[in-house]
């Protein structure tokens, strides 16, 4: 079942999240056993990533979507904000703070634009994409990259 957000054509897949290979225990959690068979999921299998049901998102626990093609992406707990010219140094920091997001650092190759890390980041790309001052919010998504050829 997937459930609708604005962030860049994404689709949330409810009731399944995804487990880092670097995640050696995860008491709790139940495998998502038939979304994990899922043309596009096998390839996060084979590299030791597991789909799960029962947990919250968390740096454990990565919310999974699909593109706007059905490709699956995991959502890591980071993003790309762009603000608009003029935006004041104060109001980012003030309004950056506010959603709970710390800047990691500044975007060499767009102007305006911080790589930040929080919870939540997709909710909280919609809400900063709905403000006046930010051309956009793109949430970090790991994905499979298709064969050279």
């Amino acid at each position: 079942m997937t459930t609708s957000v604005k962030s860049p054509g994404f689709e949330l897949v409810k009731g399944v999240r995804a487990v880092p290979p670097t995640v050696a225990k995860f008491k709790g959690m139940v495998l998502a056993e038939t979304f994990s068979q899922e043309p596009g999921a096998r390839p996060f299998c084979d590299a030791g990533w597991r789909f799960v049901e029962g947990c919250e998102a968390s740096e454990k626990c990565l919310p999974v979507v699909r593109d706007q093609k059905g490709q699956i992406k995991i959502v890591a707990p980071s993003m790309n904000v762009k603000f608009r010219p003029g935006t004041s140094q104060k109001y980012v920091s003030e309004l950056l703070t506010s959603e709970g997001l710390e800047v990691r650092r500044k975007v060499g190759f767009a102007p305006n634009s911080y790589l930040v890390t929080g919870e939540d980041v997709l909710g909280k790309a919609n809400r900063l994409s709905a403000n006046g001052a930010i051309e956009w919010a793109t949430p970090t998504t790991i994905e499979e990259l298709g064969g050279r050829g």
